[in-house]
């Protein structure tokens, strides 16, 4: 069973190997940042110990790779220019989409959204658009080729996985061991050229152990390493080398013996060398390699530590040489004393011997008298002296005391913080141990050598202390200046040089205190920072989610996480804070994405209901989704953004346009049911001013009110249009019964008259009146049909004589009208307009109008007549 441990270090394996495929991806910045930031959250939940949290995480990173890669194979087909886009583009891109479809192998979702996309490209290959139709039918393949990608089973993805690790590990490998020839191939040029590679003996060793071993990427990065090393060592060797004075290198050999000596004189008073043996390795190596600038740096950087180490050391070996030298001078006192008797008591055989004797003897009478002055004096005065000596050595013993007390504070202190306190304690020792075995002088000496060690050892703290505090000062204000806050270093930067001064030629104990006060300011300073970051971040947050919320959004989550967000900033993790705001931010972010993509599909939808432009903006729509789905939150913003206000502008164009072509077509029925409609016209002239100067609503909002009234206006118009049409149909039933009772010998001639005054009346849409007619009319033709009497018959009589000469008329001319009608046929002359004049009259004799019907063809004849010249 795989451990725990087991299972961690394949997946950081898998991350690493992730992360090199994601940097050799030609992808969108946009993705690649998605997908760093899913690798970051992996390597978090892997450091929490969360496995199969990062298991899954590695999972969907493994998928998104996939597809990101399955995205240039599909670009690679040839792309044809839009303009030459033609139906059998179309034909072939329906072909690929429907294969695709139907071969399906993804999730139902997926298939659906591909099929409308198949479905539009249809729709636009049977309007001829052949351009939007290969557009949308391409986005249905990606569809589902991204899909199969993604939706590949884990192990599926993982096994292919595995099988790219390998090519790519094979690849590594090569170049891997390409730099580990190119190592080999220098190293052997070296040895031609004499040179030495003692100071790499053991990287090479390493690259050798690591290359047999298998671990040949170890191999190659040590080697890879020393590649300036060997090719600058080669070119040295060649002559190639540039600014190396043999003056410089003979001054580099001298600071290198007085190094050598000086270890060897740490080595003798039993101090640790191995530090100092490795910097001089390299010291020699680089001096080999012609390195001049590098090896004097070295030997520049450690000399202060030896120094210091070495005063350490030196310690105890100078208050034995002091006091030897006190021995020695005291035995070369007595020696010369002793010669000087022996010269007295000799008498050497050469010229002026006497006069020799006799200086000699008055030199030591004189040394005599001296000796003995100052012994009396020393004897006469010896109590008062050791009283003032012992006190005197009883306060400065006390006063060393004091001090080796306050050291032993001081040194656990330092020791808390992690400084190297060993040479302090050992002067210490060496300083308490003379200080009980009553040499004060010697205890005093090594104090100061305690005090000197102690001040380099605070100064080197402090300078670590400063290079941190500089080091933090650079980075914030960097980083608050890339977050847009505009901070002032001024001061601090002063304060810093202020203490590096004082550091260097100043008061050493003064730069705790400056360092205190410049770590109070710079705490100051990050806070004042933070506080301008957390208005200039936390009030777009802030407004964000007011705004959702004004929209409708349920935002309830958002709220709890940016209470908790405040609640970090004031108890003052701001690193927490700055991690979990940008997080709100980023939910923020997804919460207006997804409410702009909710607005554009409406406003898309309501576009094409008023005859918009839908199909562009469709498309626009599904890049914006795309985004969506990708994480790229901000860009969805500024595409809904964008795109809402063209769409919103075209409704309220096409919106407009509708009302109007609305309005018209109710002007054109009114203006034929004889409604008066110049008002209305008025309006449509009002309402294209306001809408071109701005006032959209207002243009749209006098059409619609137009609209509604024009309308009512137009129905109860064509309600008595329709009731004439009915009172018009009547008429012409009543007049088809008045014939044969007129031919019968009844007497209608009145109610004829009464006809042609209801169809009157109509005419001048008086339908109330006109129907009130109607009904006596029938009443007249109720009595008529019960029988004439005498009288009526007598009048039918008269009657229809006339009406019969006036029909045998009417009949003639109907007959010359057809005749001529059929000769102007013949000699190919239009005749629609007297053909017309024909069924008008014809329809008038129809409705028991004889005598106009007549004088129509009267008139119709006529114009026949002149038009043929008779």
């Amino acid at each position: 069973m795989v451990s725990k441990e087991e299972k961690i270090w394949e997946l950081e394996e898998k991350i690493d190997g992730l992360k090199r495929k994601i940097d050799g991806l030609k992808i969108e910045e946009s993705e690649r940042s998605s997908l760093e930031e899913r690798i970051n959250v992996a390597r978090e939940a892997l450091k929490e110990g969360k496995v199969k949290e990062a298991a899954g995480i590695v999972k969907e990173i493994i998928a998104k790779v996939k597809s990101a890669r399955a995205k240039p194979k599909k670009a690679k087909r040839p792309a044809k220019k839009e303009e030459g886009v033609g139906k059998e583009d179309a034909v072939a891109a329906l072909k690929r989409a429907k294969g695709l479809i139907d071969a399906g192998g993804v999730s139902e979702g997926s298939l659906k959204e591909a099929q409308v996309k198949f479905s539009m490209g249809q729709a636009y290959f049977r309007e001829g658009r052949f351009k939007d139709a290969v557009e949308a039918l391409k986005e249905a393949e990606n569809i589902i080729l991204i899909a199969r990608e993604a939706e590949k089973k884990p192990e599926e993805v993982e096994k292919e996985a595995a099988e790219e690790e390998k090519v790519e590990e094979k690849l590594e490998e090569e170049k891997y061991l390409k730099v580990i020839e190119d190592f080999f191939g220098r190293l052997e040029r070296l040895k031609g050229l004499g040179g030495d590679l003692s100071p790499i003996e053991e990287h090479i060793r390493f690259v050798e152990g690591a290359r047999d071993a298998g671990d040949t990427r170890g191999a190659a990065e040590t080697a890879a390493s020393l590649k300036d090393w060997l090719d600058q060592y080669i070119s040295a060797l060649e002559g190639k080398a540039e600014g190396v004075v043999k003056g410089e290198e003979e001054g580099l050999r001298a600071k290198i013996d007085e190094f050598l000596r000086k270890v060897e004189e740490i080595e003798n008073l039993e101090g640790d060398t191995t530090p100092i043996k490795e910097h001089l390795a390299y010291i020699n190596g680089a001096l080999s390699a012609g390195d001049i600038k590098g090896a004097f740096d070295v030997v520049e950087t450690l000399s202060e530590w030896v120094e210091t180490y070495l005063d350490t050391l030196r310690a105890p070996q100078v208050e034995e040489e002091k006091a030897k030298e006190v021995e020695e001078k005291k035995e070369v006192e007595v020696g010369e004393r002793e010669e000087v008797k022996k010269e007295s008591e000799v008498a050497p055989e050469e010229v002026r011997v006497e006069e020799k004797i006799e200086e000699a003897k008055e030199k030591v009478a004189v040394e005599e008298r001296g000796a003995e002055v100052e012994e009396k004096e020393a004897v006469e005065k010896a109590p008062e002296r050791e009283e003032e000596g012992a006190e005197i050595e009883e306060e400065r013993k006390k006063e060393i005391v004091q001090k080796l007390e306050e050291y032993e504070k001081e040194m656990d202190r330092l020791a808390e913080e992690g400084l190297d306190v060993g040479p302090l304690r050992r002067i210490h020792s060496l300083t308490k141990g003379k200080l009980e075995a009553g040499e004060l002088e010697g205890a005093g000496e090594l104090l100061r050598r305690f005090e000197i060690a102690h001040r380099n050892l605070i100064k080197k703290k402090y300078s670590n202390k400063i290079e941190e505090l500089q080091r933090r000062l650079e980075e914030r204000a960097g980083y608050f200046a890339s977050q847009g806050v505009d901070v002032e270093t001024e001061d601090l930067s002063g304060l810093m040089d202020s203490i590096k001064k004082e550091l260097e030629e100043g008061d050493v104990k003064r730069v705790g205190g400056l360092i205190e006060e410049f770590e109070r300011r710079l705490s100051s300073f990050e806070r004042d920072a933070y506080n301008m970051l957390y208005q200039r971040r936390m009030i777009p947050i802030i407004n964000g989610i007011k705004r959702l919320e004004e929209r409708g959004v349920d935002v309830s989550r958002l709220r709890g996480h940016l209470e908790s967000v405040k609640e970090l900033f004031m108890g003052g993790d701001y690193s927490g804070w700055e991690r979990e705001s940008l997080q709100l931010e980023r939910n923020v972010q997804a919460y207006e994405a997804n409410y702009l993509l909710n607005r554009l599909r409406e406003a898309v939808v309501k576009l094409g209901e008023v005859g918009g432009p839908q199909g562009a903006y469709t498309q626009k729509y599904n890049e914006a989704v795309g985004a969506y789905r990708e994480g790229s939150f901000a860009a969805v913003i500024e595409m809904c953004e964008s795109t809402l206000k063209e769409t919103e502008r075209l409704y309220e164009e096409h919106s407009y346009r509708r009302l109007k072509e609305r309005l018209l077509e109710l002007i054109t029925r009114g203006e034929q049911l004889g409604v008066s409609t110049e008002p209305y016209r008025e309006t449509l002239s009002r309402s294209d001013e306001l809408f071109t100067e701005g006032g959209g609503e207002e243009a749209k909002r006098i059409l619609e009110e137009s609209i509604e009234t024009l309308r009512a206006e137009v129905e109860v118009a064509e309600s008595l249009r329709k009731r004439v049409e009915e009172l018009s149909g009547e008429l012409n039933e009543i007049w088809n019964q008045l014939l044969p009772m007129a031919r019968k010998g009844y007497p209608t001639s009145e109610v004829s008259r009464k006809v042609q005054k209801a169809r009157e009346l109509l005419k001048e849409m008086k339908v109330d009146e006109a129907a009130e007619l109607v009904e006596k009319i029938r009443g007249d033709i109720e009595r008529l049909s019960k029988g004439p009497t005498k009288e009526v018959r007598e009048e039918v009589a008269e009657e229809g004589e006339l009406e019969t000469l006036r029909a045998k008329e009417l009949s003639i001319i109907i007959s010359q009208i057809r005749d001529r009608i059929t000769k102007m046929k013949a000699l190919g002359i239009d005749t629609s307009k007297y053909q017309s004049d024909l069924l008008l009259m014809l329809q008038t004799f129809k409705r028991g109008e004889l005598d106009r019907a007549v004088e129509q063809g009267r008139r119709c004849l006529s114009n026949i007549k002149k038009e043929l010249g008779e």
